[in-house]
């Protein structure tokens, strides 16, 4: 195509095409007030790659550095005085998407060695195409449609500029990405490197691999120890050492990175104990030529806590409990000074925070994700209250949903009919109040639950607290009184009691109890 107009300023324009891309090659001219009409000019071009055509990455993976030639020019008339020619390429996943400064990315080309026919050659590397490409879809290495565009400027070096128009055909033409050693599955195991009969199936989210390539499982490592390979389902009922995965040889016991056909890594116990297997089997490296899968190795955590000012800074922590050493739940106290989940009643554990909360939606409930980054490091973002908390610990999803009331239901109180239950009252006014009484009329023995209730979840058995009277866990099994029938006081702090925090004993371990009176 070829330009043959006087040059005109397109400021807005210019300033859109810069937010088209965020990453380390976006090379936009900044646009600063010039004269309205500069001197006349023509620049045209032929795309090396023209539309329907494949652009294989692949290709120079021996060669990553390679300059590959993208626009021959084919005429460029005089700049005006001060200014040279500079073209960017503009990537889409489709041709409206490139209207959609955020959904495009842009880069200026590289001037190469002038091809035959050519007043000048321009190009990039096949490691800058090969990471744009990932910049847009994403880590999957499947070749994929991208639609390109080439716009020429006249650039002073102030950064002055002036939009020319577009050089080229342009179109959508075929990427194919530099291809991994290895395809990831989406299912994986933990194989016994001593018996691959021992096996335990990881789990997964319900997204593809490409989109979320972590997976975890929790088991029992016995007395003596437990050597394990990472295992693709494809082969985990006959095992090839070469396609499997363990620890890299700068790898640590516990965590690092995983290697294609590596030797078993070996979990060191003094006694039997439960841990999580973690591993993540799409990470990239910087530039996407290759994966480079991770792993980590933790004892399985049976209760974890909110500690901080969130729960009145005075060492009376929240207490989140779980069945399945993944999902952990409970009751937290918030008061707008932030906090921190821990693994232990003290500063010494290990810490998931962070994050602020966003929200709400329309039953009121906020979410959040570990690690997604706070003003302090802290978990930040919740009014005063008293929340219904959930934790993934494998994804790092938390969601919090204000509590309006607590009730107790069952046998023991009147019946399970939702007619029959009987509530408890805050112990002060204050909204992030953590301690609940009332006066239970027991009127048999038998079984009964503790409930938190937000009517705009429009489920009374959402959140709830059952087990133990000195042990209480999230969803768990029904309580049982087996007291005096009548009427007792009962009272329950979601802030476990004070007595053990911060100890230095590392199996110091809180609790949510009843104190019926």
């Amino acid at each position: 195509m070829k330009l043959n107009s006087k040059i005109w300023l397109l400021g807005a324009v210019a300033l859109g095409l810069a937010a088209c891309s965020d990453d380390e090659y976006t090379g936009e001219p900044q646009v600063i007030p010039q004269p309205s009409v500069l001197p006349a000019d023509a620049v045209s071009g032929t795309d090396v790659y023209a539309a329907g055509s494949t652009l294989d990455i692949n290709a120079e993976r021996a060669d990553i550095d390679k300059m590959l030639n993208l626009l021959n020019l084919t005429r460029v008339d005089q700049q005006p005085e001060g200014y040279a020619l500079q073209v960017n390429m503009i990537l889409a996943k489709t041709v409206a998407d490139l209207a959609n400064p955020k959904a495009c990315l842009d880069t200026v080309l590289t001037v190469l060695p002038e091809q035959a026919g050519a007043v000048q050659s321009l190009g990039l590397s096949a490691k800058a195409l090969n990471i744009l490409f990932h910049k847009l879809y994403g880590v999957n290495d499947a070749p994929q449609s991208v639609v390109v565009r080439f716009d020429a400027y006249s650039v002073k070096e102030d950064q002055t500029s002036a939009l020319l128009g577009t050089v080229g055909n342009g179109g959508a033409i075929t990427f194919k990405p530099v291809q991994y050693a290895y395809t990831p599955e989406s299912s994986y195991y933990v194989v016994n490197s001593d018996d691959s009969s021992v096996k335990y199936l990881m789990n997964h989210s319900d997204n593809s691999v490409w989109e979320d390539g972590k997976f975890t499982v929790v088991f029992k490592v016995p007395m003596g120890g437990f050597g394990w390979k990472i295992v693709p389902a494809s082969m985990v009922s006959n095992p090839v050492s070469a396609q499997c995965f363990g620890p890299a040889p700068d790898a640590g016991d516990m965590s690092g990175a995983l290697a294609l056909g590596g030797d078993a890594g070996f979990i060191d116990v003094v006694q039997e104990a439960p841990y999580m297997v973690s591993v993540n089997m799409t990470n990239p490296n910087e530039d996407y030529t290759a994966l480079q899968p991770e792993f980590t190795v933790q004892i399985a955590y049976s209760i974890l806590y909110v500690l901080g000012n969130a729960q009145g800074g005075d060492g009376a922590p929240a207490v989140l409990t779980t069945k399945d050493y993944v999902t952990y739940g409970g009751f937290v106290a918030y008061s707008g000074w932030g906090c921190k989940m821990t693994s232990r009643p003290a500063w010494d554990g290990t810490e998931f925070a962070n994050f602020t909360f966003e929200g709400p939606d329309a039953a009121g409930t906020y979410t959040g994700e570990v690690g997604k980054g706070s003003k302090d490091g802290n978990i930040l973002g919740l009014p005063d209250g008293i929340y219904a908390w959930v934790y993934n610990i494998t994804t790092g999803k938390v969601q919090a949903t204000p509590i309006e009331y607590f009730e107790l239901i069952g046998t023991a109180t009147g019946g399970w009919e939702d007619d029959k239950v009987q509530k408890l009252a805050p112990a002060t006014d204050a909204a992030d109040c953590a301690v609940y009484t009332a006066d239970i009329d027991f009127m048999a023995t038998g079984e009964f639950k503790l409930r938190g209730v937000q009517p705009k979840v429009g489920n009374a058995w959402a959140y709830s607290l059952g087990g133990a009277l000195d042990d209480l866990q999230w969803d768990g099994a029904n309580s049982v009184f087996d007291g005096v029938i009548g009427v007792h006081k009962l009272s329950i702090s979601f802030n476990a009691s004070k007595d053990g925090w911060n100890s230095s004993d590392p199996d110091s371990m809180l609790h949510i109890v009843y104190d019926i009176e």
